[in-house]
């Protein structure tokens, strides 16, 4: 286990480094097809909440925590009174209280996958989903657009991408969605 990483320091420029609100609308539209269609989302490491943002424009309901004050206080004007600063391996919702929970290319950041994915299985309901999408152990510099094309088409889990991640979900009442 290690720590895990915060972007406070980056906060003023993550959403031009990464797209802005353009490719989060474009993450959302993937989410929005694999997650469920009612119900409470929650976003684990929601940063400035670029595709909390997508998935709220298409009338889903998005709660969102991070580790990052100062990336929640730009999500903030997207999702107002719908965050916390939390840590992913110590969710601060009720067991079972969330019909979707998703991960953006965090789980390499939380600091203990197995912990971080424990608490998405604790806090969804039964039947819910858990969706990830992570980062290639093979190829790092590996973009997220192929990530969502590769869900977007319903392809199964990657095993021989990112099988921590599909070790760790499997068994558990909730499906799950990896990439990578």
């Amino acid at each position: 286990m290690s720590e895990p990483v915060s972007f406070d320091r980056i906060a003023d420029r993550y959403d031009e480094t990464r797209g802005g609100l353009e490719r989060g609308r474009e993450v959302a539209d993937v989410f929005h097809g694999v997650l469920p269609r009612t119900g409470t989302l929650l976003e684990v490491g929601i940063g400035t909440g670029l595709v909390a943002a997508g998935l709220a424009e298409r009338g889903r309901t998005v709660v969102g925590v991070d580790l990052s004050p100062r990336m929640l206080s730009h999500a903030a004007a997207r999702l107002p009174g719908r965050l916390a600063v939390a840590d992913a391996r110590r969710l601060p919702l009720a067991t079972a209280s969330v019909a979707g929970v998703y991960l953006v290319h965090v789980l390499h950041l939380t600091g203990d996958l197995d912990a971080t994915l424990a608490e998405a299985v604790r806090v969804v309901q039964p039947g819910g989903v858990v969706a990830a999408t992570a980062q290639s152990r093979q190829e790092p510099q590996s973009d997220l657009h192929e990530i969502l094309h590769d869900l977007q088409r319903g392809l199964p889990p990657r095993p021989d991408r990112e099988d921590a991640v599909v070790d760790a979900a499997a068994g558990r009442d909730c499906a799950c969605w990896t990439g990578g």
